[in-house]
């Protein structure tokens, strides 16, 4: 979505969301995905392994894990665990990618104030058993009331860092834009390059300096984050989705995706899928 004077709305997209028990078995390697997650546990341990130490995921505190994070997760005991993973758009969906000193807020887990108010809107959207279009409203209302929060804690030069980074006039951010209406066509970063009235060498150079990945990664990366969606949340065969997400064949997308996520497209639906059911039961 833009704004009348051409600006990219970060008008956030709910993935999934859902309540669950974790145990000793919620033991999470690789988890540097294209998504920001939103955590909200009841009791104490489960925690978040990065690179600058443990983060401890504190009850009844919201948590943040921002995208392309390197982050390893588990809980030493049972712990009732909501959660929702968002795409939160731009500037904010690759933010951790930058070369800049202001991405650094946002490569390691981020913890919010205590809220009664959010944490019970994130509680009833995580634990609704509906996917109405109401539902859906709420939870990307209480997504963008989540960003804005952890964009709250950052100092207010940083914010203003992270405002210019995104100008209207970036021919990149343009780029970006076309490329998430286009990912199921071919996107030849000479066609994307032509698009900025850039030569290739200039193109390939100042998209790799303002996103921290080459053309070609971003947008395979962005190919990849779309499928995984729609593993989640459609029925769609793993040829339709590969063909709706821009891949030559599902032998390209069964391969590329196990490279990125760890897991190939059937055992990544079947295992998140089983994943996101709770049982009550299971409650300590």
């Amino acid at each position: 979505m833009v704004d009348p004077g051409g600006r990219a709305n970060p008008i956030p997209r709910v993935l999934e969301a859902n309540r669950r028990i974790l145990d000793v078995r919620w033991w999470r390697l690789r988890m540097c995905n294209s998504y920001w997650r939103i955590y909200l546990n009841e009791t104490s341990g489960a925690e978040v392994i990065h690179p600058g130490g443990i983060h401890r995921l504190t009850p009844q505190r919201i948590h943040l894990l921002p995208a392309w994070g390197d982050f390893e997760s588990r809980a030493l005991c049972p712990v009732e665990h909501y959660f929702i993973h968002i795409d939160p758009g731009e500037p904010l969906r690759d933010v951790a990618r930058w070369p800049h000193p202001v991405a650094a807020h946002f490569r390691r887990p981020i913890t919010l104030p205590r809220n009664p108010t959010l944490e019970a809107g994130l509680r009833a959207v995580a634990s609704s058993a509906s996917r109405s279009p109401l539902w859906y409203l709420q939870a990307q209302a209480l997504a963008l009331t989540t960003i804005v929060a952890c964009l709250d804690l950052m100092p207010a030069a940083d914010r203003a860092r992270l405002e210019d980074m995104h100008d209207s006039d970036d021919p990149i951010s343009d780029v970006q834009r076309y490329i998430e209406d286009h990912l199921h066509r071919e996107l030849a970063v000479g066609d994307l390059a032509e698009r900025c009235q850039l030569s290739v060498s200039h193109f390939y150079r100042l998209f790799r300096q303002r996103t921290g990945v080459t053309p070609q990664r971003f947008v395979q990366d962005r190919r990849v984050a779309m499928a995984a969606e729609r593993l989640l949340t459609s029925d769609d065969s793993i040829d339709v989705i590969a063909e709706k997400c821009g891949f030559a064949n599902r032998y390209h997308f069964s391969r590329v995706f196990a490279q990125r996520r760890g897991l190939g497209p059937a055992t990544y639906r079947r295992e998140v899928r089983s994943e996101a059911v709770a049982d009550p039961a299971q409650l300590p």
